[in-house]
């Protein structure tokens, strides 16, 4: 419907809105809103009844401030009465992408309305001068400090894609649609410790992107590039767990696969890490899933709800609905608060008895610094005790998922599934790409340690082939087990890599890349 044709309508519908307790029925076209008693002054009663499948708003707002005083969702079929002052105006507002219809009764005469767009949120855009200042930058820091740039690559392939990048840069960008940009530039590196980290963007630049209500009200489980639901915190309880959801805001799940596939790092050509790193598991206010952030940066949500296509399990019919989106805090309270607070400090380490012959360990990561009061030796201590209590023969140690960490946990666990040790190569070189950060880029870094600023001491390394250089470490393998020794030159070297994060102001929007591995710090070669 045109808004010529929406305003014709408003005025044929004004001789009968504004007679006595009549009813009308408003046609109102996604992402449209009628504005009611716009210039009447004096005070009035709506009651409306939800006549379509989607739901609506109803917003109350203040015509001196412009600011809502009371917002009601009005679900299908559901009627809602409210009052209005002289000083105020009723909206009826359809963020959906559906037409919605509404019976509208008056209890008298009300002036001023119309049919109006609703309102779209700012949009920040970039300039392609700055930016291509800034992709120097990164390419130059990637070149320069990054361990395993050249793993998967040679020089020549990640020198066209950052041209490729720099042509396609349009004069003007969307930030959001930036950020989508260097994500795929980062995942072609084929490195899983280094992307654009959301833990340390810039938190304005965060709340813009990703931190508002987008947040889809499911936990999800991608199989095989295929979507099930979890857990559901939205109201709709006809979504049960194990619904496949088919379609958000009309654009299929497949095309949404294929476009986060761009985005998710993954360790050189191994795609198996994808399916679980799409999956939003973790409801944790701390904690962020790349489905969540670029589901929002693929398909900015044009309103307060998702449409969504499901299938129930065992179900032969595809169901459609709209569901609420939330905040991140939003969605971790109803889920805390349909499931249980256990749902919110899910262990990644934990031992399943299946049966009496079969049991499952879950090591869900080897980051274990960041458990609480957790020592991973007696923790295995103990699994393995009940294990051999209960005469179980058979284990499953399930790291799907599990990102890395630290060595040590990752050596006490193999402990107990080997009969004998295996011998370390004494002829393995640990090689780094720097031995100094280059001065240009030390505004633009922050890091764990300052060996690298300083730049480390000469008789600590030595020139190796490909632009490397070889730690001089003990030639006993010594270093693998005292890794953790704060007198070890490795250790302080791997910190400062560890906690690298190369920021990017140009026009105040930091992205931070983040090298966060041993293993990708160091290239082992054997002779």
């Amino acid at each position: 419907m045109t808004p010529t044709l929406k305003i014709i309508l408003a005025t044929l519908l004004l001789p009968f809105l504004i007679s006595c307790a009549t009813k009308s029925t408003l046609s109102i076209d996604g992402r449209q809103e009628f504005v009611l008693g716009e210039t009447h002054n004096s005070d009035f009663k709506v009651t409306a009844h939800n006549i379509s499948d989607w739901p609506v708003r109803i917003v109350l707002v203040d015509k001196s401030t412009n600011q809502a005083i009371k917002e009601i969702l009005l679900r299908a079929d559901e009627i809602a009465t409210i009052k209005a002052t002289k000083g105020q105006k009723l909206l009826i507002k359809n963020n959906g992408g559906e037409l919605a219809k509404v019976d509208v009764k008056l209890n008298n005469g009300v002036e001023g309305m119309r049919f109006q767009p609703l309102e779209e949120p700012k949009i920040r855009t970039l300039k392609k001068d700055s930016l291509l200042i800034e992709l120097d930058l990164l390419q130059k820091a990637l070149s320069s400090m990054h361990p395993g740039l050249y793993r998967y690559n040679s020089p020549k392939h990640i020198e066209n894609i950052f041209d490729s990048l720099r042509s396609e840069l349009p004069q003007e960008i969307k930030e959001s649609e930036y950020m989508i940009y260097l994500a795929q530039v980062i995942q072609k590196i084929k490195c899983g410790h280094t992307y654009l980290n959301p833990w340390n963007l810039d938190s304005e630049v965060r709340k813009r992107l990703f931190g508002g209500q987008t947040y889809l009200p499911f936990g999800l489980e991608v199989i095989e590039g295929r979507f099930y639901v979890t857990e559901n915190a939205s109201e709709k309880d006809a979504i049960k767990r194990g619904a496949e959801l088919l379609s958000i805001n009309g654009v299929a799940m497949d095309k949404i696969y294929q476009q986060l596939k761009t985005i998710a790092k993954t360790d050189g050509n191994n795609t198996m890490s994808i399916d679980h790193y799409l999956s939003v598991w973790d409801y944790k206010n701390s904690n962020w899933h790349a489905f969540d952030i670029y589901l929002q940066l693929f398909h900015p949500l044009l309103g307060d709800f998702y449409t969504i296509e499901y299938q129930n399990y065992k179900s032969r019919s595809v169901q459609i609905a709209q569901v609420k989106a939330m905040t991140k805090e939003e969605r971790s309270d109803n889920m805390a608060m349909k499931y249980g607070n256990q749902i919110l400090e899910r262990e990644d380490w934990n031992l399943t008895i299946v049966s009496k012959d079969l049991a499952i360990m879950k090591i869900g990561t080897f980051a274990t610094w960041t458990f609480k009061n957790f020592d991973h030796k007696q923790w295995l201590a103990n699994a393995f005790k009940k294990l051999d209590s209960l005469n179980i023969n058979k284990l499953a140690v399930d790291i799907r998922g599990n990102g890395g960490g630290l060595t040590e946990p990752a050596n006490e666990l193999i402990s107990y599934l080997i009969s004998a040790p295996i011998a370390c190569s004494e002829n393995e070189k640990i090689l780094i790409r720097t031995v100094k950060f280059a001065p240009e880029l030390l505004p633009h870094i922050s890091t764990g340690a300052k060996i690298l600023e300083s730049g480390l001491p000469k008789e600590l390394y030595r020139s190796d082939s490909g632009g490397l250089y070889q730690l001089m470490v003990p030639n006993d393998c010594s270093h693998l087990t005292s890794f953790g020794l704060k007198e070890s030159v490795l250790f302080w070297v791997v910190l400062a890599m560890y906690q690298l994060h190369i920021h990017f102001w140009i026009r105040q929007i930091p992205m931070v890349l983040q090298n966060l591995s041993a293993k990708n710090l160091v290239e082992i070669y054997k002779e």
